[in-house]
């Protein structure tokens, strides 16, 4: 089992990201049954979520799609990139 963690903001930018991940595993003979996208609301939770899946034992691999787009300093940016 594989699964991508995949954040909805920004979706603009994600979507297409996880969708070519999804053609690549198709590209590499995954099958589709062996694929779990999972979807979260912003970048900071894609760590939280990825390290539980790790953590689970249940999947062989994990992707993980986000994007940042900085269109200013933020106080919070280095939780985000750490």
């Amino acid at each position: 089992m594989h699964k991508l963690v995949v954040a909805r903001f920004n979706e603009i930018v994600t979507r297409p990201l996880m969708e070519g991940a999804l053609d690549t595993f198709k590209k590499y003979s995954v099958s589709e049954e062996d694929i779990d996208v999972f979807w979260v609301p912003g970048t900071f939770e894609i760590g939280l979520l990825a390290q539980k899946l790790g953590q689970s034992g249940k999947y062989h691999g994990i992707v993980c799609i986000g994007a940042v787009v900085i269109l200013y300093i933020i106080p919070n940016l280095s939780i985000i990139f750490s």
